[in-house]
């Protein structure tokens, strides 16, 4: 598609730029000079969110054709070619994309020759993430210690978020931070403690709870063997 509007806006710079030099013969004082603001080899940053940009062309008669034309999918021009002093907006749609990007959109005479070049950028579109985790099982340990996965869903691909444990028993083996969707995976140390314990992984602003149990203690109660005591009868 952007190969066909591009081919189109050819054709159209090709058949203004006729009609100019039939209108111009004879008359060597008219000239057709176009210029823009932002000016040629400027830098426009634009919004990540999506937003307009306006792009304003000065000519020095009112018979120069000109057109614009952008190079990506992303950017929209209108209109896309004139005659005159006029002005085109420049539109960019929201960058879901994990990378900032840039685009440049030419602007060209009626004499077929590049007269301006303005360059827009847009960095990611930063949206609001919804985080939510879950387990396959309740984190619910004996005292041996276990290891375990909680799952993390995000609301999109471009949500980050990251993890850490409040306890020194529990320990992440990997998924301390990631990107969309992930599994966070952990350790549990042993409890040689007669107390259970709780302990709590933070991932964004979400808690998982893990309890574990203390380890049986042996019983300190000794069993004594009852004793018998002698009767020494006298004679």
């Amino acid at each position: 598609m952007q190969q066909i509007r591009t081919f189109t806006r050819i054709i159209a710079i090709l058949f203004f730029s006729s009609a100019y030099n039939l209108f111009a013969q004879g008359d060597d004082d008219i000239s057709c000079r176009l210029s823009t603001l932002p000016k040629n080899n400027s830098t426009v940053q634009i919004s990540s969110s999506g937003d307009s940009k306006r792009v304003s062309l000065s000519t020095n008669n009112s018979v120069c054709v000109w057109a614009a034309m952008d190079d990506s999918a992303w950017l929209s021009v209108e209109p896309d070619s004139g005659m005159g002093n006029g002005f085109v907006n420049v539109s960019a749609e929201p960058n879901r994309t994990s990378k900032p990007r840039k685009s440049t959109v030419t602007f060209i005479g009626s004499d077929g020759n590049v007269a301006s070049a303005v360059t827009f950028t847009q960095d990611i579109a930063y949206t609001a993430c919804n985080i939510t985790v879950s387990t396959e099982r309740q984190p619910y340990l004996d005292y041996n210690g276990s290891s375990g996965a909680i799952f993390v869903r995000a609301s999109d691909r471009n949500c980050r978020w990251s993890a850490h444990s409040n306890i020194y028993w529990i320990s992440l083996s990997s998924g301390t931070s990631g990107k969309g969707d992930g599994t966070v995976y952990y350790n549990v140390l042993v409890n040689n403690t007669p107390g259970s314990r709780r302990g709590s992984i933070i991932i964004a602003d979400k808690s998982i709870v893990i309890n574990q149990e203390g380890r049986p203690q042996e019983s300190s109660t000794k069993t004594y063997a009852p004793t018998t005591k002698k009767t020494i009868k006298s004679r």
